[in-house]
């Protein structure tokens, strides 16, 4: 999918609700998505996600996915979709990059050391505020007045802060609980050792 088909030249912007299912695609955009209504599953570069209101995707250029309804409730699957192009922002980021240039751009550390970040994938509600914003973001860019773009690039900042943060305390979260059960099995073995060394 080629953003010229949705996104003003002049703007390299869009922000649009749309309803239902999707086929597999990827596009030459950034494509930020938040769930407003319904329960489905997200299919993203080959990995499977939950998907109902609340969650929040956050996709480099080029990467595949879908979203489909869940067969046995009869909701509708609802989102608001951001897609913009990576010059939106000043500053050279690239498309394939996105995520972990503008990340990087934040917080002077990057998301990964080791590997490039295709997608961040939220499957949990992070709180009103982020869905006010990203209804705020929406009515703007419907609205254009004086200064829409700036106020729309202002607010897809503060949005991509509140979904890294999420992403790092998730992250931290997940290092501490792993780093807890790896200490729980070195304590383990060495009980298990001075028993057994005793004898």
């Amino acid at each position: 999918m080629h953003g010229s088909d949705a996104i003003n030249s002049e703007e390299k912007l869009l922000v649009c609700r749309s309803d239902g299912e999707t086929s597999i695609h990827k596009h030459d955009f950034v494509e930020i998505v938040y769930f407003e209504t319904g329960i489905g599953t997200h299919y993203i570069d080959k990995q499977t996600y939950a998907a109902r209101n609340g969650n929040v995707c956050v996709l480099n250029t080029e990467v595949e996915h879908f979203y489909s309804i869940k067969r046995e409730t009869s909701n509708q699957i609802s989102v608001i979709n951001i897609i913009f192009y990576p010059d939106f922002f000043s500053g050279n980021y690239t498309g394939h990059n996105f995520i972990d240039e503008f990340y990087y751009s934040l917080f002077n550390e990057h998301i990964d050391k080791n590997n490039q970040t295709k997608y961040i994938q939220l499957s949990r509600d992070l709180n009103k505020e982020i869905s006010n914003l990203f209804h705020m973001l929406k009515r703007e860019f419907e609205k254009k007045d004086i200064g829409y773009l700036e106020l729309c690039r202002s607010l897809i900042t503060t949005i991509l802060i509140k979904i890294f943060n999420d992403y790092r305390k998730n992250i931290t979260q997940k290092e501490n609980t792993l780093s807890n059960s790896n200490k729980s099995l070195v304590e383990n073995i060495i009980s298990y050792l001075k028993r057994n060394i005793q004898k």
